[in-house]
């Protein structure tokens, strides 16, 4: 017989599909334990972990520690009014963050590279 899925776990897997399908030239890790708590997604050359999850005070500062503010993303999908877009473009948003901070920890490398 096959397993029942509660619409908000569908709901969630379907985001989530369309969240890697946006996002398949980076290499993205589904399901990380990060110390006591599992995030449904983690970006590891950018540090960036997503959670599909209702607001959770405490795994969300406990995340904040590890990773930063700009680094955590978390969304309900069953929330109304929720965009799959939305989270994507907050991703793309910490990508794009998380480059131009390589680029200038280069530039200022090659800046002390010269003296």
């Amino acid at each position: 017989m096959p397993r029942l899925v509660s619409r908000s776990t569908s709901n969630k897997y379907i985001v989530l599909c369309n969240i890697l399908r946006a996002l398949e030239s980076l290499d993205c890790t589904i399901q990380k334990t990060v110390g006591p708590y599992i995030v449904d997604l983690y970006i590891p050359v950018h540090r960036i972990c997503v959670v599909s999850e209702g607001y959770d005070e405490q795994k969300y500062k406990y995340l904040l520690a590890v990773f930063g503010k700009a680094n955590v993303i978390m969304y309900n999908p069953d929330k109304r009014g929720f965009s799959e877009l939305d989270v994507i473009n907050e991703i793309v948003t910490a990508v794009l963050s998380s480059l131009q901070c390589v680029k200038e920890a280069d530039t200022d490398s090659d800046f002390y590279d010269d003296e």
